[in-house]
């Protein structure tokens, strides 16, 4: 995976590298998959499966980061 100092800082690694990390890394996301993340970034909400979203939100209480802006309409 490299040599030298920069690899010195990266290593070691907390979870197992797979085999085609390079290929995966260097591989433009579908425009689902890029929005998903623009969308996390933009509101803050974590990003990943619905369960693991919903666990998150509930342990770090965002719950504000899944709502939308402003305030709540009469009756709503």
């Amino acid at each position: 995976m490299g040599s030298g100092p920069i690899t010195i800082l990266l290593y070691p690694w907390i979870i197992d590298v797979a085999d085609n990390y390079i290929k995966e890394v260097n591989t433009l996301p579908e425009k689902k998959e890029l929005n998903e993340v623009r969308k996390s970034a933009l509101k803050g909400t974590p990003l990943g499966g619905e369960m693991l979203r919903r666990k998150l939100i509930s342990k770090m209480n965002l719950a504000h980061t899944t709502r939308g802006v402003g305030r709540l309409r009469n009756g709503s």
